[in-house]
């Protein structure tokens, strides 16, 4: 890894980066941010816990970001982990947000994981409390993380956002290592068509 790289993290997780030899690392409370060539990244609440070995728990910060292009003038919101809360209402009070990355998975059993792990129905109310345009699911396909499978995922947030009428054209399903290219002038329909058509 590059010298030059600098690390943004939660507040309390610099002394384990710095320990593993990495130069760069500051350190974020809640809502607080920084610039890095005009592209903005503010730190904000979630609800989970850390815990990196036996005596730590929740010594650290938890949380997810808000990626602010102020060239563009486009947003991403990355959840990161979380359960549901009402600070997704506040995050979108705060912010306009383009995109929203929310997890869909690690649910089961949700008598167990529903404080720190949304289910695909709570991730579209969130994405909704947050008055996002655009919604892309995460954390669900890459590794068997809890009971659920991924497909029972899709399925149910395919199902809720029938069930709710809401805008397919806003929804972007995408493969492992795909990539989504966004602007204000993209034709977003058109590249969603595709992405559906490939999960068919």
């Amino acid at each position: 890894m590059n010298d030059d790289v600098l690390y943004l993290v939660p507040i309390g997780l610099k002394k384990l980066f710095t320990r593993k030899k990495f130069k760069h690392v500051e350190e974020y409370k809640w809502w607080e941010s920084t610039i890095i060539n005009e592209v903005s990244f503010h730190f904000v609440p979630a609800q989970h816990w850390t815990r990196r070995f036996l005596f730590d728990m929740n010594t650290s910060h938890w949380g997810g970001w808000i990626i602010d292009n102020e060239t563009t003038m486009e947003t991403i919101y990355f959840c990161g982990d979380s359960g549901y809360f009402q600070g997704f209402k506040e995050i979108g009070e705060r912010f306009l947000i383009d995109i929203a990355l929310m997890p869909i998975g690690a649910y089961e059993p949700e008598w167990f994981m529903k404080v720190s792990h949304v289910s695909p129905e709570e991730a579209v109310q969130a994405y909704l409390d947050l008055n996002a345009t655009h919604f892309i699911p995460m954390h669900y396909g890459a590794f068997a993380l809890a009971d659920e499978t991924p497909r029972e995922a899709i399925t149910r947030l395919r199902n809720n956002w029938n069930l709710r009428m809401l805008p397919w054209e806003q929804l972007h399903v995408l493969f492992l290592g795909q990539t989504f290219i966004y602007s204000n002038a993209t034709n977003d329909k058109q590249i969603n068509e595709k992405i559906e058509t490939l999960h068919v």
